[in-house]
């Protein structure tokens, strides 16, 4: 009787993929009923209206960040702080379910955060003119903008939500008041830089860059 190989680690890659894919699928199907009932439902209930606020932001930021009215901008605050902690927690089991270890389970959780807060020095830093007088609307399109990393489970899924957060963060930021070209070099030098250290590191761990310095 031949021994079957050991395919435990290619079962638990495949589960990990369904797992993913599904949560995505799950994700998008829930934003899109939000989006259409936000506004139509009968009663401001607590819930309606952080429906609502997150529709707007989504949708038209220009209308809420500009308003005098603080309750909407803190309510998409908090929705993108949850949203980048139900990613951090994700990212991390399904790395430890993949098999790669408790250490790596909490660094894939630990690279979400550091990084969230480097973009949000970064932008600090780099604002300008309106933006620069405004701090409030840099911190909301920042913390706004961290809700699609809610996905960001995998590599595949972190990059697509790595995407979709420049872009929400890009239309808070210019509904804030922001030219197009201090937009860009704020979303440029957060997202961009992050971009480039992530394709570095995989560079490195992939053994790239050992493979083009020594001409192998």
């Amino acid at each position: 009787m031949v021994a079957r190989p050991n395919d435990t680690p290619a079962r638990k890659r495949a589960t990990v993929a369904t797992v993913a894919g599904e949560l995505f699928g799950y994700w998008r199907v829930a934003v899109t009923k939000a989006l259409r009932t936000a506004r139509s439902l009968p009663s401001r209930s607590g819930a309606t209206i952080w429906l609502a606020s997150v529709a707007d932001f989504i949708g038209r930021p220009e209308g809420m960040i500009c308003s005098d009215d603080p309750r909407a901008r803190v309510l998409v605050s908090r929705t993108g702080y949850g949203f980048l902690a139900i990613g951090t927690s994700l990212a991390a089991f399904v790395t430890w379910h993949s098999g790669a270890g408790a250490v790596a389970a909490v660094a894939d959780g630990a690279w979400l955060i550091v990084w969230a807060g480097a973009r949000l020095a970064v932008m600090r830093l780099a604002a300008s003119g309106e933006l620069r007088a405004r701090p409030a609307s840099v911190d909301v399109a920042w913390s706004g903008g961290l809700m699609p990393l809610a996905l960001a489970v995998t590599p595949y899924l972190h990059a697509v939500a790595l995407v979709a957060s420049a872009a929400l963060t890009w239309r808070a930021l210019r509904a804030g008041g922001g030219t197009k070209r201090e937009v860009w070099s704020m979303v440029g030098a957060a997202f961009g830089g992050q971009a480039a250290v992530e394709v570095v590191a995989w560079m490195v761990r992939g053994g790239v860059i050992y493979a083009l310095v020594l001409g192998r």
